[in-house]
């Protein structure tokens, strides 16, 4: 049997793309938002360590300490934990020790939260009475408006969140017969994708199933990203 030939590459070449994709790798670890959302706060927290003449880089625990205090009053105790989470990320990617481990910043986060509460906003979900008029907002009888019903009502009947419809591809749905198969490739709860299934709920009245909406010619052929809500 011959042995198959692969290029010897140089050896600075070979680890120079390595590094290259190690670290493309590892910035998908986060996804999009957060890598946004981490580097706004970092922003705010180098503004408060620069507007009292400490140092941001690398941080000492009295200075975390000091910054959360400093913020109780203007966001939530979430947003909290998600700046010391971004704080926490600079110092570990350069093989430090994050000073939001210290006990200081544990406590004062505590106690905050015991005060402020951590109770997360919920949102009510969305009814016939809002789906009706979003439905009769959409004009015309073109492929686009039969496409954006179809993607309206199939995020209402699967109870899909926002990046979730977003994220919809055309090979993502399946009629059986027991309604609307839709596969959920990545959500806010499957970061990296395993993938789950959700059927939508049926409805009596047509114009609300989402099963007619979709079979009628409603979603345009397949574009070059293959999503549904691609223009």
């Amino acid at each position: 049997m011959t042995a198959l030939a692969l290029p010897v590459m140089p050896a600075p070449l070979a680890t120079d793309l390595l590094v290259a994709r190690a670290q493309e790798y590892a910035r998908g670890a986060q996804a999009a938002s957060t890598r946004r959302a981490y580097a706004s706060d970092l922003r705010d927290f180098d503004a408060f360590c620069a507007q009292h003449g400490v140092r941001s880089y690398p941080a000492e625990p009295q200075t975390i300490a000091l910054y959360v205090a400093a913020s109780a009053d203007r966001v939530k105790v979430a947003t909290i934990r998600r700046r010391l989470a971004a704080i926490s990320v600079r110092h570990r990617r350069a093989g430090l020790e994050s000073p939001c481990s210290h006990r200081i910043v544990r406590e004062v986060v505590s106690g905050i939260a015991r005060e402020k509460g951590t109770a997360p906003r919920r949102v009510d979900a969305a009814t016939l009475d809002v789906l009706r008029p979003l439905l009769l907002a959409i004009r015309g009888d073109d492929v686009a408006a039969r496409r954006d019903r179809a993607i309206i009502l199939v995020g209402f009947a699967a109870a899909l969140r926002r990046s979730e419809l977003a994220a919809l591809r055309l090979e993502d749905l399946r009629f059986s017969k027991r309604g609307l198969l839709v596969r959920i490739v990545r959500s806010k709860t499957d970061q990296e994708g395993g993938g789950a299934r959700s059927r939508s709920r049926t409805s009596r009245t047509p114009r609300f199933a989402p099963c007619a909406r979709c079979g009628h010619g409603s979603m345009p052929p397949a574009s070059s990203t293959g999503r549904c809500s691609a223009r």
